[in-house]
Formats: C-alpha cells, sequence, structure tokens
C-alpha cells in the first residue's frame, strides 16, 4: 500500500466556517481493490470522511475534514496494509493530527485577524 498527501488542509477565506479539508490517495494492488473498497465503506461513515475510487483499480482518494475520525482513517488504514501483509506507514494518521490541527490554530487565528481589519471589534473588545 501506498499512500500520497494529494492536498493538505487549507484555512480557505473569511467566509469560510471550518478548514478544508485534505485529501489522501491510496494505492493498493489491483487484486486488492475490492477488499480495499469494501474496508473504506465500512470505515467511511463512522470515521466521516469520504472517498471514491481513482480512475485505475487500486487507487482510492480519501477526502478528511475537519471533523472526520482520524482514528477510523487509521484502522481503515491498518486493515489494507494487512490485505498484503505489509505494515502501515508509521506516522502517517499521527502526521495529519498535526496538520489538522495546525490548520485549526492558523485559521482562527486569521479569522481573528480579519474580523480585526474588517473593524468588527470596538477598542474595549481588544
Amino acid at each position: 500500500m501506498e499512500l500520497h498527501l494529494v492536498r493538505d488542509f487549507g484555512t480557505g477565506d473569511i467566509e469560510t466556517i471550518e478548514i478544508s479539508p485534505a485529501v489522501l490517495e491510496i494505492e493498493v494492488e489491483p487484486r486488492m481493490a475490492g477488499e480495499a473498497d469494501r474496508i473504506l465503506m465500512v470505515h467511511s461513515v463512522p470515521g466521516r470522511f469520504a472517498y471514491i475510487t481513482g480512475p485505475y483499480p487500486g487507487r482510492f482518494c480519501v477526502e478528511i475534514g475537519e471533523s472526520g475520525d482520524l482514528d477510523r482513517i487509521g484502522e481503515a488504514l491498518l486493515e489494507i496494509t494487512e490485505l498484503s501483509g505489509g505494515s502501515p506507514p508509521p506516522y502517517a494518521v499521527r502526521d495529519l493530527y498535526r496538520r489538522r490541527e495546525e490548520t485549526i490554530v492558523r485559521k482562527e487565528t486569521d479569522t481573528i485577524e480579519d474580523e480585526i481589519a474588517l473593524g468588527l471589534y470596538d477598542d474595549e473588545d481588544l
């Protein structure tokens, strides 16, 4: 199994409330595509993430939003990795946690700075 971060979490603009989702590409051997698809389907609803199959058998794109359950995503990745007898990338989910938290903090900071620039606060609010 191979993982690629296609798009990182983003802050969007002032009118966007949540951060923009990250997209993770998962690539497995084509013979395991059906089972990997089943694993992602089972985990996607309780894990609050969306996925689509790629243009080639064995490729999947997973969209992970602000409220996505990264533990569930980690469980799905572990199960997919076990299909081929491999071991999961050691820091993949931990890195996603860190990236998401950093983006949330950056989004909150940007929002406050934008609101101050727009004059939404009086001097006494600062």
